[in-house]
């Protein structure tokens, strides 16, 4: 059997829909005939033998994603309009034949009207994964699990799979990403993971005045300041002996005590505020941030040294927003969880699936988590439906909407009139010229001296102008 057949074949297995499968120049050389058919009412010699570059020209399909995919070389999605009609929630992968030539692009749809079909892609793609049932499954999906975290998004997977591999040795960690994107969550993961008897203590940076924070951490002995416990106290990283100390927002500590913590980092001492000898204790600490460090090591805000310090193993969590498709399967798995706490039988409309996939998610998956929490307690029924959602937040859905439909992206961005628009006129004619004639990107890389990738991406850029 052809190999494009057998990558069909196992992803209907899969239940994915609106397969599509090109070579690596965007020809077209196998669909999924009956989909195309019944859904959209395209026939097989509209679609066959035709290029990605023509089908997207043509408003077939626009955009389409294997274009983006043979730019990026990487796994893509988004949502596309077919034949201006149906807008679809469009999911592609590269398949390599050797290390910098792709050989296949393997594209498959959900119709985002049919919220079903979204359903049952996860739902069957994660039940056939828990059932170890890789021989249908192979290396085509990227969903894994990392004890008990879970993932579609390749990024992502490798993250946790680096933390997983990190746990065990005692070094430092430096996890970074927005807010809300689970950085305590994946410190206490870390924690778990490591093995050690001691306990997960946690400061907020942030949440502590400049004054007070020194005793927090680092303790105070009796009579040190008006106020103080006649007995004195231990600060949290004693109480983390053994164990982990968690220091979140880490950017927020003021200078003059990241020189006290590079010194126990280096030493493994500290001495209480008020104090005369030096207290040996042996924790791990695992920073958090969600500013960039290194901006504020440039800015003078942050120790340069620290900083190294605390980046031996660094691990940047992605927004929710950079993995779309985690969004159903998390939504769902914080429902259960909820569901479980106050007893109930709470399900999703479909319609509201739908709106989170849309959604961009500025808060994460804090936010995702508050919405959820927020429409069971608003519930009159056991149905979530999509008004118990806020208006900004079904608003928001339609814009993300539109920006996908218009395709207002840097690449489609219009100059203004100037030296550059004239130079890119230029350049837009020589590449429809080279297109018309050779019919591929990689014969109009090698015709113009320009790789396959550059090629694609100005033949993307330009043919729409045709």
């Amino acid at each position: 059997m052809k190999e494009e057949l057998v990558i069909f074949n196992i992803l209907k297995k899969l239940g994915c829909c609106g397969i599509l499968i090109t070579d690596g120049d965007g020809k077209v050389v196998c669909m999924d005939e009956p989909f195309f058919e019944e859904e959209w009412g395209l026939l097989p010699h509209e679609i066959l033998g035709r290029s990605a570059f023509d089908l997207e020209r043509t408003g077939v399909i626009k955009p389409a994603l294997a274009l983006k995919v043979m730019e990026t070389r990487k796994e893509a999605r988004q949502i596309s309009a077919v034949k201006g009609l149906y807008n679809v929630v469009g999911e592609a992968f590269p398949i390599f034949e050797e290390k910098d030539k792709i050989k296949w692009i393997v594209t498959f749809t959900r119709d985002v009207i049919s919220e079903k079909e979204v359903l049952r892609l996860y739902d069957e793609i994660l039940e056939r994964f828990i059932k170890g049932d890789e021989k249908d499954c192979n290396a085509l999906s990227k969903w894994i699990t990392e004890e008990g975290l879970t993932t579609f998004n390749a990024h992502y997977a490798t993250v946790l799979a680096g933390i997983k591999k990190i746990a065990t040795y005692d070094v430092t960690v430096l996890l970074t990403g927005d807010t809300g994107t689970g950085k305590s969550m994946m410190a206490k993961k870390i924690h778990n993971l490591s093995g050690v008897k001691g306990d997960f203590v946690e400061l907020n940076c942030g949440s502590v005045s400049q004054t007070l924070m020194e005793s927090e951490l680092y303790g105070y002995e009796k009579g040190s300041f008006t106020g103080a416990e006649k007995t004195g106290k231990k600060g949290l990283v004693e109480c983390a002996e053994n164990g982990t100390l968690f220091l979140d927002e880490i950017s927020e500590m003021p200078l003059n005590l990241q020189v006290k913590l590079l010194h126990f980092l280096q030493e493994k001492k500290i001495r209480r505020v008020g104090g005369t000898k030096n207290i040996n204790v042996n924790c791990r600490v695992i920073a958090a941030t969600n500013k960039n460090l290194e901006n504020e090591v440039k800015e003078g805000r942050f120790r340069e040294d620290l900083f190294y310090r605390l980046n031996l193993a660094s691990f940047n969590i992605p927004s929710l927003r950079e993995r779309y498709e985690d969004i159903v399967p998390l939504a769902k798995s914080i429902l259960d969880y909820l569901n479980t706490k106050y007893q109930k039988q709470f399900v999703f409309d479909y319609d509201v699936l739908s709106c989170f996939e849309k959604y961009p998610w500025k808060g994460n998956v804090r936010e995702l988590e508050n919405t959820i929490h927020r429409m069971i307690l608003m519930a009159e029924e056991n149905v979530l439906r999509k008004d118990l959602l806020p208006k900004s937040f079904t608003s928001s859905t339609s814009n993300f909407e539109m920006d996908f439909m218009d395709n207002t992206s840097e690449e489609m961005a219009v100059p203004e009139k100037s030296y550059r628009q004239q130079m890119e006129e230029a350049e837009s004619k020589i590449i429809l010229q080279a297109f018309r004639k050779y019919g591929s990107s990689s014969k109009v890389g090698e015709a113009l001296g320009i790789g396959q990738t550059t090629a694609a991406r100005k033949i993307r850029k330009y043919v729409g102008h045709e």
